[in-house]
Parts: structure tokens; sequence; C-alpha cells
């Protein structure tokens, strides 16, 4: 037997016979059940005032969402920046610091070719008696 990822498997609910409807006989009249359930879904008839306060409530869970994601958007923006920022200071300090090794490594190479010229001249002068 083959499996293909891409089948959806469904084995319906337990106790459940195929083709069986619980609250609907075929003729698409009520059993006891679907009468007993029919009956208790009909106090649940919503008047204008339940539904405009149901959507008042939804708006209000909504507005909160769209703040709360707007406020972890930007929390996400405000670390990322930090990070790029703290990336481009550390490449910065990387390059001065560079810059400072180099310029002491030049001043280190101009003051050994001054002595050296120094100590020449000193000799210079020295075999001319000065």
């Amino acid at each position: 037997m083959q499996h293909y990822p891409d089948e959806l498997y469904h084995f319906g609910i337990k106790g459940m016979k195929w083709g069986r409807r619980r609250f609907q006989n075929k003729d698409g009249s009520y059993t006891k059940q679907g009468l007993a359930r029919e009956r208790a879904n009909d106090h649940k008839q919503l008047t204008d005032k339940e539904r405009a306060a149901r959507r008042k409530k939804i708006s209000m869970y909504a507005r909160n969402a769209a703040v709360a994601a707007a406020i972890a958007g930007g929390a996400y923006l405000y670390a990322k920046k930090s990070r790029q920022e703290a990336a481009y200071n550390h490449r910065m300090n990387a390059d001065v610091a560079s810059l400072l090794q180099e310029s002491r490594r030049t001043m280190n190479a101009a003051k050994a070719n001054r002595d050296r010229h120094r100590a020449e001249w000193a000799e210079i002068n020295r075999r001319r008696g000065r």
C-alpha cells in the first residue's frame, strides 16, 4: 500500500455510522435529538441591542489586537535598528582602531627615521670635528 503525503484522511466521529445523520431523518425532518437541539438554540436569537453590544466587543478586541501588533512590530523594528546600529558602530570602532594602529606604526617609523638621520648627522658632524 502506498502512502501519499498530500492525502487527507478523515475517520469521522467515533460511534458515528456512515451516511447516518444524528439530528435529521432522510426526509429532512428532525429526530428527537434534533428537535431538542433546535429548541435549545431557539433562545439564542439575539436582539438588536445584543448584536450591537457583541459587535462593539468584537471591534474592541480587534482594535486591541491591532494596537498590540503595532507595538510588537515597532519593538521588532527598534530592536532590528539597534542591532544594525550596534553592528555599524562595531565596524566603525574596528576601522578607527585599525587607523590608529596604522598611524602609530607610521609615527614609530617616522621617529625611527628621524633618530637614524640624527645619528647619521651626529656621525658626520663628529667626523668634521664640530
